[in-house]
């Protein structure tokens, strides 16, 4: 991504999304399926207004044979990606709401440090219920 920030979400057979992640400039998006010759396992729309840079799968692979460097910049990205999805799962299994909540403000003071935006009032109450798993339930209870 060049600009603009695009949620990856998959939707519960109930038809909820679950944000999986949100992504800004600098972000590779749909990297994995096109590595491995799939189709994206899961959905991304635009949630601020994005120009995304599109390199078809083969040129990407002549692109990584002459420059390998940035195989390195992708696995350091998967990295800290595992790193973050390893510690949400944990947070979902025994994590108090409390600490996910104080975490998710941490990570949103960080974005804020980093000129990411966070989400406007409506996006950010989607993305703390859906991404930290709180459920609504009646008023503003989480």
């Amino acid at each position: 991504m060049l600009s603009g920030r695009v949620k990856v979400f998959k939707l519960t057979p109930s038809g909820r999304q679950v944000i999986l992640e949100i992504l800004g400039p600098g972000d590779p998006v749909g990297f994995i399926a096109a590595h491995e010759d799939r189709p994206y396992p899961a959905s991304a729309k635009v949630f601020e207004p994005a120009v995304c840079l599109r390199i078809r799968r083969g040129a990407f692979f002549a692109l990584v044979e002459q420059h390998p460097s940035i195989v390195l910049g992708l696995l350091s990205g998967l990295n800290v990606k595992l790193v973050e999805f390893t510690n949400r799962i944990a947070e979902l299994s025994w994590g108090r709401v409390e600490s996910r909540l104080a975490r998710l403000f941490l990570r949103f003071c960080d974005d804020l440090g980093k000129k990411r935006l966070s989400p406007s009032p409506p996006e950010w109450h989607q993305t703390c219920s859906h991404k930290w798993g709180f459920v609504a339930r009646g008023g503003n209870r989480a």
